[in-house]
């Protein structure tokens, strides 16, 4: 089976954080990506798998930081 990619946008969708907080999370490997070369204003691609890995890891606690950073 073929592996789904999300943008950045899309997966900020998702967890219903801003754009701006999963780049930033990208840079603080936070959350895993894959950066393409030559995409402009997206250059970042995250694995569907990454859902799952931020799940096993504490989903909760991992929305927690998220929220305490949309405060900042």
């Amino acid at each position: 089976m073929k592996e789904k990619y999300y943008t950045v946008e899309e997966f900020a969708e998702i967890l219903r954080v801003t754009p701006q907080t999963i780049r930033k999370f990208i840079r603080e490997g936070r959350i895993n990506a894959i950066k393409l070369t030559n995409k402009g204003r997206s250059p970042y691609r995250i694995c569907e798998t990454e859902f799952i890995r931020l799940s096993m890891v504490g989903y909760e606690e991992n929305m927690k930081i998220i929220k305490e950073n949309l405060k900042d």
